[in-house]
């Protein structure tokens, strides 16, 4: 029978379309593409090097209904934005090897990511009493966090049925986000005029764009058990928290009306922008993911495979940014707090695969994600709904060491109503209705090394 790796496209976030922190789904794979996972799956491997290059194409649809002047378009007028459509590219690579009574694995892939960019904030009518003289970027609120893992592992049978294995990681991490953050008008102005300007210069818009990098740490343990038709695996793999050290930029529009920058203050209501920047750090909480798998074979030539991950974050579960350093008006100098409230999830995954005549193999796969959010919610980071997904792919002989795999996975959010409507934290809970979904397209080569034993 065939031992080799299928390589398979679930890359959910979930990896650089949508979601945050799902690292790929693995079930009864042999080989590098375990050190996802399992690394004790790198003893049954028999040799090989493998690419993998997936398409995703991510979408996030809002349909904002915070109560404030701005985010749900002019006034309470309610509106659907969908994100900014773009073709994602992921790629994953490795190889292994005996080595010392065992097998050693080597893989370069994303293990989590999101790029989503979002159109949510519009200037209320009235903002400016003439022509528009700036503009926002199109594009208000967005994430763009990408990943490089480099791990290591090793695995061997500690008995004819057992085997065990570890592995280790480095994570290179890059981000950036942008949101529109709102101030109140009596943060520029007396209480007492505050209290009398229209409703469209109520809140003033301040724009905050973030870029910065960090490293973290990941290490894995693994163990396998065989027992008849029937294939038992546990695994347990550690991401250690990240700082993301960089700069923010803040920009402030303020709004224009020629009698109010006459009569109160000629700064605020002249229509001008206020720019600066400043040094702070991303703080990234880390996560300790579970993972449980049973194959089971049904036949010579077909496997069922069940597998169950648990993920869990770090407490507390908020996203912070450093203190920042540098000159600015005391109403700007304040870091940014982000509460996200996830929760520890649940994924479950039902994989069939068949191997054909030809020695090609044909996979179907379902899978299940619990929701990530709970009181607070913030499209810059995961989806509010649970998750389901669907898809297939076939592993191709085209000679008697190579394979060509292709692969489709469609992945949905459920439609979920978020947050409470004027709550104190309207504008990062975002309250309104979302939905999210992706489309995801795998090619990959497998090269078999020759002479292996089968």
């Amino acid at each position: 029978m065939l031992k080799r790796s299928l390589l398979l496209m679930f890359v959910p976030f979930m990896l650089v379309g949508q979601g945050w922190v799902m690292p790929d789904v693995e079930i009864n794979r042999t080989g590098w593409t375990a050190l996802a996972w399992n690394p004790s799956e790198l003893a049954y491997s028999t040799g090989s090097y493998g690419i993998m290059l997936t398409t995703n194409i991510p979408l996030i649809s809002v349909t904002t209904n915070t109560g404030i002047i701005g985010y749900d378009g002019d006034y309470t007028l309610r509106h659907r934005s969908n994100s900014e459509s773009k073709v994602l590219l992921n790629y994953k690579t490795g190889f292994d090897v005996p080595f010392f009574d065992g097998k050693l694995g080597f893989g370069l892939f994303r293990p989590f990511g999101r790029l989503i960019n979002l159109d949510l904030y519009e200037f209320p009518v009235g903002y400016y009493d003439t022509v528009l003289q700036v503009s926002m970027p199109q594009f208000d609120w967005g994430t763009n966090i990408s990943s490089i893992e480099f791990a290591v592992g090793w695995a061997t049978y500690l008995t004819d049925f057992l085997t065990v294995g570890v592995s280790g990681g480095y994570v290179k991490v890059n981000g950036s986000y942008k949101y529109v953050k709102l101030h109140h008008i009596s943060s520029f102005i007396d209480n007492f005029m505050a209290d009398s300007v229209p409703i469209q210069f109520v809140y003033i818009p301040e724009m905050r764009e973030f870029n910065g990098d960090g490293t973290s740490w990941t290490y894995a343990l693994g163990i396998g058990l065989e027992v008849g038709k029937i294939k038992l695996s546990l695994g347990m793999k550690r991401y250690q928290p990240i700082s993301l050290e960089g700069y923010e930029l803040r920009t402030t529009y303020f709004p224009q009306d020629s009698i109010l920058a006459e009569t109160i203050d000629s700064a605020v209501f002249s229509g001008g922008v206020s720019e600066y920047s400043l040094s702070t750090a991303l703080n990234l909480f880390g996560f300790t993911k579970f993972s449980a798998g049973v194959t089971l074979k049904l036949a010579e030539n077909a496997d069922l495979n069940l597998k169950v991950e648990r993920f869990r974050w770090d407490r507390p579960t908020w996203n912070t940014t450093g203190w920042p350093r540098g000159i600015s008006p005391a109403v700007f100098v304040q870091r940014d707090t982000f509460y996200l409230d996830w929760n520890d999830i649940t994924r479950y995954s039902l994989e069939l695969r068949y191997e054909t005549i030809h020695n090609s193999v044909l996979f179907f796969g379902l899978g299940y994600t619990e929701p990530i959010q709970n009181e607070h919610y913030t499209p810059l980071f995961g989806e509010p709904g649970a998750a389901f997904s669907l898809k297939f792919a076939i592993d191709y002989m085209v000679s008697q060491d190579l394979a060509v795999e292709v692969g489709y996975e469609f992945l949905r959010h459920n439609r979920t109503a978020v947050g409470e409507v004027g709550s104190a934290d309207a504008q990062f809970t975002l309250s309104g209705e979302y939905a999210a979904s992706s489309d995801k397209v795998l090619f990959g080569l497998i090269y078999n090394f020759p002479n292996k034993k089968e």
